[in-house]
């Protein structure tokens, strides 16, 4: 194709969302879920992963265009049609996990090439797939800022107004299940070690300070994965299988790491806290 989509080089449309020439050394941003190919078109539809490292940014600050975004591609030439970026500098492994539906839809008495985006963060994207327009709109919300030394996490990220999330997006404590006392268990609490909220873009914590980890949901592994989601076109049903999957993540600094921080223990951290 001779054009590159993740990291674009240097000169290339989007190198500019790398600050520090970031786009030239950073690892990762390829695709790893299947690729979509409309043949009526002659399109192909990129679902583009995270760009290293998973959980830190410091190395690689700005947008990081084309990480985690869905780009649309001529098939004959390589040729980039449209984009468009899901997750602005990926600090949560939210990479693009599925191949992108390409659904024919009505809306609104108007016949729609659409394409609809799963997402591990439990939120369908749907695009117009000739144009990358968005079918509803989307809203850019501010984002919690980031505590870890270097991080800059971006201060907004995308959200559909419709359809509304099939997943949870972040938990307190009053969603755990209380059982009952007639059976001589008591309520666990969420552990104090770890920042707990409704929030599935809040960034991850250092285990060097307190909090020492992040609890989200839906975290790395969904929402939804690979296997995506099914559309029947007699009965216009989307059909989502959806893991409901907390996760724990915090970021440490690895003396055999040539990145200032990287993947913690955050899993133990859960555990140490509830046998103490």
């Amino acid at each position: 194709m001779g054009v590159s989509y993740g990291s674009p080089r240097a000169g290339e449309f989007g190198a500019e969302t790398w600050e520090s020439k970031a786009n030239e050394y950073t690892g990762n941003t390829g695709v790893w879920a299947p690729i979509s190919v409309d043949p009526e078109l002659g399109y192909a539809y990129l679902p583009v992963e995270s760009p290293t490292d998973d959980y830190y940014g410091g190395h690689r600050l700005g947008r990081n265009l084309f990480a985690n975004s869905i780009v649309c591609v001529d098939l004959e030439t390589g040729k980039r049609i449209w984009h468009y970026q899901i997750t602005h500098h990926d600090i949560w492994n939210y990479d693009l996990p599925s191949a992108p539906a390409l659904v024919n839809m009505t809306v609104n008495g108007r016949q729609v090439k659409a394409l609809v985006q799963l997402t591990k963060q439990g939120y369908a994207y749907v695009l117009d797939r000739v144009t990358g327009e968005p079918v509803w709109p989307f809203e850019e919300r501010a984002a919690p800022a980031s505590d870890v030394p270097g991080e800059r996490a971006w201060p907004t990220q995308p959200h559909p107004t419709k359809p509304p999330a099939y997943d949870y997006q972040g938990y307190v404590e009053n969603d755990l299940i209380d059982l009952p006392r007639s059976v001589g268990l008591k309520r666990c609490g969420l552990p104090s070690s770890i920042a707990w909220a409704r929030c599935s873009r809040r960034p991850p914590k250092s285990s060097r300070t307190a909090p020492k980890a992040l609890g989200t949901i839906p975290a790395e592994t969904g929402g939804s994965l690979w296997q995506g989601g099914g559309f029947d076109p007699e009965t216009s049903t989307f059909y989502i299988p959806s893991k409901t999957g907390p996760g724990i993540i915090s970021v440490r600094n690895d003396p055999k790491s040539d990145l200032k921080f990287s993947r913690g223990p955050g899993d133990n951290l859960a555990v140490d806290d509830y046998l103490s």
